[in-house]
C-alpha cells in the first residue's frame, strides 16, 4: 500500500472539512468522523466526499440569478429590461427630460446620435456634444444609460441622460433649456 503524502496546508485542508460538514448537514447526509474511518471509510472516499460539494457549491456560486440573465438578455435585444406602468411613467415624468430619473428614450446608439443632433441652443446653432461615458446605476426601465455632455456657447451646459433600449422610440421633447428640430 502507498505511502499517503504529507499534508503541506492545514488550513485549506480544515476550510473544505467546514464546507463538507456544511453541504452534509444541509442535505441530512451523515458526516463523516474518524470514528467513520474505523468503520471502512478511508481517506480516498473522504477526498471524493469533499470535492463534489466544493464544485456544488462554486457552481452555484458562477451562476448569475435569474433576474440579472433576463435583464442582460433584453438589452442585448436591443429593449429595456422593464416595462413600466403608466403610473409609474407618470411618475418619471415628473423629474426633468435628460435626467438620471427621466432619461431621453431613443433606439440604439444611432438614435442617440440623431437625438443630440437635433437639439439646438437658444441661439439656433447646435450644441458640442460630448459622450462622458455610462451610468454606474440603472434607468427607471432598468437598463444601461449613457452620459453626455451637451455644452452651447452661452448657457444652457446640461449633462444628458440617455436610455437606448426603447425600440421604436423617438423622443419629441427637447431637454430643458434647448429647442428641438422635427425628425
Amino acid at each position: 500500500m502507498p505511502e499517503e503524502a504529507p499534508v503541506i496546508n492545514t488550513v485549506w485542508v480544515e476550510l473544505l472539512s467546514v464546507i463538507r460538514s456544511a453541504v452534509l448537514t444541509c442535505i441530512g447526509a451523515p458526516v463523516i468522523t474518524a470514528d467513520n474511518r474505523r468503520n471502512g471509510i478511508t481517506r480516498p472516499h473522504m477526498k471524493t466526499m469533499l470535492v463534489i460539494p466544493a464544485l456544488a457549491i462554486l457552481a452555484g456560486c458562477a451562476a448569475p440569478a435569474p433576474n440579472e440573465d433576463a435583464q442582460l438578455e433584453a438589452m442585448l435585444s436591443g429593449r429595456a429590461p422593464r416595462q413600466l406602468t403608466a403610473e409609474q411613467l407618470a411618475e418619471v415624468r415628473k423629474n426633468p427630460l435628460g435626467s438620471e430619473k427621466n432619461p431621453v428614450r431613443v433606439e440604439g446608439v444611432d438614435g442617440e446620435y440623431r437625438y443630440l443632433a437635433r437639439l439646438r441652443c437658444p441661439e439656433g446653432k447646435p450644441p458640442v456634444v460630448e459622450r462622458v461615458g455610462s451610468a454606474g446605476d440603472r434607468s427607471p426601465y432598468g437598463s444601461i444609460m449613457d452620459i453626455y455632455d451637451v455644452v452651447c456657447d452661452a448657457p444652457p451646459h446640461r449633462t444628458v441622460f440617455i436610455d437606448m433600449y426603447h425600440p421604436g422610440h423617438v423622443e419629441s421633447a427637447a431637454v430643458p433649456g434647448f429647442t428641438i428640430v422635427e425628425p
